[in-house]
């Protein structure tokens, strides 16, 4: 058992040290800095980073005459659902159980495949 507790913390780690790089390029300047509105901010936890979206809607979203734009909206009772329904949420935490799960698995076949290397190794069978 005590190899489930080994590789759920090197998940975590595997989790959680990509984050922690933040203190080596935040140095304390007290100088002002101009930002740019179009800085490349992303979400570095995929693959290929995404975009941060802006958080206002443009001004096209909100340019539109009487009769025109969406459908319905969630003012007047339509399907859009501002907040994460209950179904969605758990099959998320099930996706995540999941590849948890088989990441596990794959990590302790392949410490029982080292093992039994090493075995067959210190006994003379390769």
């Amino acid at each position: 058992m005590a190899w489930n507790h080994n590789i759920l913390l090197l998940f975590l780690l595997l989790l959680l040290f990509p984050s922690s790089n933040g203190a080596i390029y935040r140095v304390h300047n007290f100088r002002l800095q101009k930002v740019s509105i179009y800085a490349p901010m992303t979400f570095g936890f995929l693959p290929k980073d995404l975009p941060i979206p802006p958080s206002a809607p443009s001004k096209r979203h909100n340019d539109h005459q009487e009769g025109e734009g969406p459908v319905s909206s969630a003012r007047d009772g339509g399907d859009h659902e501002p907040y994460l329904s209950f179904s969605r949420a758990l099959e998320l935490a099930l996706l995540a159980f999941s590849i948890s799960f088989r990441m596990m698995m794959f990590f302790r076949n392949a410490w029982q495949l080292q093992r039994q290397f090493y075995k067959d190794k210190r006994n003379g069978k390769l």
